[in-house]
C-alpha cells in the first residue's frame, strides 16, 4: 500500500477513533448526568417523590449542559408516609442551560465548580408544606437534619431566570402562609456559594421556621454582586387566609440602585365584621394601598458588601388607608407597639434618607360600645415627607422627621410635624400640629357615635398643639381660638334623642363656649396614660383631646 495512502488511512482511523470517543464521552457524561441527577432528586426520599430528565445533552467543546423537561413530582400514592404526610412538590423547568463549566480540586481538597452562564427557562412549581408539630420529636428525615458541608465552592458568573412562575404555602405551627410569583424575570451575577452552608433536606416537617433558616444559613456563606428582578404580580396570604399582601408590576436592580412596584397592597380576605370575629389575634379591620412607588439610590443587603438597606431617595404616588374597629366585640389583649418601636423591629437595618408620599387618604371608623353607628374620622388630599428614617442610628440621640399637611373632616387644614427616636433605648418623641379654621359642626360624624355629643354650632378659627411622651405617658400644650361653640348631649340608648337636662348643664355651666373670652385667651395642658392594647395613634389622640378638655371645661 503506498505510504501516502497509509498515511490518510491512518489519520483517518484516528479521527473516527476520536470522534467516537468525543461523542462516546459526550454520551457517557449524559448517561451520567441523568442518572446521578435523577438518582441525587429523588434522593430526598425515592419512596416519596419522583423525578424525571427528558433529555440531556453535553457539549464538550463549549464545555456546555443542557437538561430539557426537568420534573419533581410528589407521587399521588405516597402523600402519606410512613413516617406521616409528606409535602406535595410539582416541580418543572422546560430547559435548564449551563455553559463554560470547569471543576477543579485544590491541594487542600476544596473543591470548586465554576459556571460562565446559567439559564433556567420557565420553571414552574407548586409545593404544599404540611402543619409542623412542635411537640414532634425531629427524626432523620427532618429538614432540620444538618450534615457535614460538602466543600463545594460554586462560583456562576451570571444566572438568568426567565419566566418564572412559582407557588408555595408553609406552615409555622398552626398558622399557614402562601406565597405567589408569577411572570419572574431575574438575572444575578457573580454568584458565589462559599460551601459552608449546613445540608438541608425537603422533608415532611418542613415549615416557614425552616425555610427562614435555610435561607439564612445561605446568605451567611454566599454572596453576589448584583441582581436585577422583575415579576408581574408576588402575593402572600397570611394569618390562614385572613390578610393578603399584594405587589404589582415590582422590579429592582442593584446595579442600577433603583426599585419600583406599580401596587403595594394589604387587604383583608373577610369583611368588616368578619375579620374581627375570626381573626382572633388582631382585631383592627385595615386595608392599605399604595401605587406609584419608586426609589433611587438604593443599595440592597448582601449585595456588593452592603449589610443595610440604604436609600436615597423613595417617592409615593398615592396611599388610602381604611380603618375599622368595633368596641361591641371582644377585644384582645394584645400589646401594640408605638410608631417608633415598630421600626426598631424592622430585621434589617434600614437607612433612607427622604421619603416623599404626594396623596394620602384615611378614612377610620369606630363603633362605640353600646352604639351601632360608627363614628368617622377622615383626612383628605394629604402631603408627606419623612426624612432620615433609620433603626440603625449613628449616634443614641438619633431621630427622625415625619411631616405632613392636608385636610382633616375634609374641610381643615392641618399640618403636623411629628420627630421620632431613631435608637433603642430613646424613649421620647414630640408632635407639633396646627389647625385652621373650620365649622365646628363638621366634627358632628366623629363625636355622636364615639362620646354621644352632637356640636350644634361653633367656628373653631384655629388650633395649635405641641405635644411630647413616651411609650407610657405624654403631655400637651394646646391654643385654641374659637366662637359660639354649643353641644348637645345625647341619648345612647336613644339615638338622636336629646338629654335635655345634661345639655343645658354642659352648655350653661361647664361648657366655655369661646375662646378668648374678654380679651383674654385660655391655654389648654393636659396629661394623658397610654393603653398599650391600643394603636399608637390613640395615644396621640388622647394626648391632644387632653389639653383640648382644659380649654373647653
Amino acid at each position: 500500500m503506498d505510504r501516502k495512502v497509509r498515511i490518510v488511512m491512518i489519520v483517518l482511523v484516528a479521527a473516527a477513533a476520536f470522534t467516537g470517543i468525543w461523542f462516546g464521552a459526550q454520551w457517557w457524561l449524559e448517561h451520567k448526568i441523568s442518572k446521578v441527577l435523577g438518582k441525587e432528586l429523588a434522593g430526598l426520599d425515592t419512596s416519596c417523590y419522583v423525578t424525571d430528565i427528558g433529555k440531556v445533552r453535553v457539549d464538550l467543546a463549549h464545555r456546555s449542559v443542557s437538561l430539557r423537561g426537568v420534573s419533581i413530582r410528589t407521587q399521588h400514592n405516597q402523600r402519606i408516609h410512613r413516617n406521616g404526610p409528606v409535602p406535595v412538590i410539582d416541580f418543572y423547568v422546560e430547559r435548564i442551560a449551563a455553559s463554560g463549566v470547569s471543576y477543579s480540586k485544590g491541594d487542600d481538597g476544596q473543591r470548586r465548580v465554576k459556571v460562565h452562564e446559567l439559564d433556567v427557562i420557565s420553571p414552574t412549581m407548586q409545593f404544599e408544606g404540611i402543619p409542623g408539630n412542635s411537640g414532634k420529636d425531629k427524626s432523620a428525615d427532618s429538614v432540620a437534619r444538618k450534615g457535614k458541608t460538602n466543600g463545594v465552592i460554586l462560583d456562576v458568573g451570571t444566572l438568568t431566570i426567565s419566566n418564572g412562575n412559582l407557588r408555595a404555602a408553609l406552615w409555622r405551627d398552626k398558622e399557614k402562609s402562601s406565597y405567589a410569583v408569577v411572570g419572574l424575570d431575574l438575572s444575578v451575577s457573580g454568584i458565589y456559594l462559599g460551601g459552608g452552608g449546613p445540608d438541608r433536606f425537603v422533608s415532611p416537617e418542613m415549615t416557614a421556621d425552616d425555610a427562614d433558616a435555610m435561607l439564612r444559613e445561605t446568605v451567611e456563606n454566599a454572596g453576589v454582586s448584583g441582581v436585577a428582578m422583575s415579576l408581574s404580580s408576588l402575593d402572600y396570604v397570611f394569618k390562614n387566609g385572613a390578610m393578603k399582601m399584594e405587589a404589582d408590576e415590582l422590579s429592582f436592580d442593584t446595579r442600577q440602585e433603583t426599585f419600583a412596584v406599580g401596587r403595594l397592597a394589604m387587604l383583608p380576605q373577610y369583611d368588616r365584621e368578619q375579620y374581627t370575629l375570626l381573626v382572633g389575634d388582631h382585631t383592627d379591620w385595615m386595608r392599605v394601598v399604595a401605587e406609584d412607588v419608586e426609589g433611587n439610590g438604593a443599595r440592597f443587603p448582601f449585595v456588593a458588601g452592603e449589610e443595610m438597606f440604604l436609600v436615597d431617595n423613595v417617592g409615593v404616588g398615592k396611599v388610602t388607608i381604611e380603618g375599622y374597629k368595633n368596641r361591641n366585640q371582644l377585644q384582645t389583649e394584645k400589646v401594640k407597639p408605638t410608631l417608633y418601636e415598630s421600626v426598631w423591629a424592622i430585621p434589617v437595618g434600614i437607612d433612607i434618607q427622604t421619603i416623599t408620599v404626594d396623596n394620602i387618604d384615611v378614612v377610620y371608623e369606630e363603633v362605640s360600645k353600646g352604639s351601632a353607628t360608627p363614628g368617622v374620622l377622615g383626612f383628605s388630599d394629604m402631603r408627606a415627607r419623612v426624612t432620615g428614617l433609620t433603626n440603625r442610628p449613628k449616634s443614641p440621640d438619633q431621630y427622625y422627621t415625619i411631616y405632613s399637611e392636608g385636610y382633616i373632616f375634609g374641610r381643615a387644614l392641618m399640618k403636623a410635624t411629628l420627630t421620632m427616636p431613631a435608637a433603642e433605648g430613646n424613649d421620647h418623641f414630640t408632635v407639633n400640629a396646627w389647625m385652621g379654621q373650620m365649622p365646628a359642626t363638621v366634627a358632628s360624624p366623629a363625636t355622636e357615635p364615639i362620646a354621644n355629643v352632637k356640636i350644634v354650632s361653633g367656628m373653631m378659627r384655629y388650633a395649635q398643639m405641641s405635644m411630647e411622651g413616651n411609650s407610657r405617658e405624654g403631655r400637651s400644650v394646646v391654643n385654641m381660638v374659637y366662637d359660639d361653640l354649643r353641644i348637645s348631649i345625647l341619648d345612647r340608648k336613644k339615638p338622636g334623642h336629646e338629654r335635655e337636662l345634661l345639655t343645658a348643664l354642659a352648655n350653661d355651666v361647664v361648657l366655655r363656649h369661646s375662646n378668648p373670652v374678654d380679651g383674654c385667651e385660655r391655654v389648654g395642658r393636659g396629661e394623658a396614660r397610654r393603653d398599650v392594647h391600643k394603636a399608637y395613634w390613640n395615644f396621640i389622640w388622647k394626648i391632644a383631646f387632653s389639653g383640648v378638655i382644659d380649654i373647653l371645661v
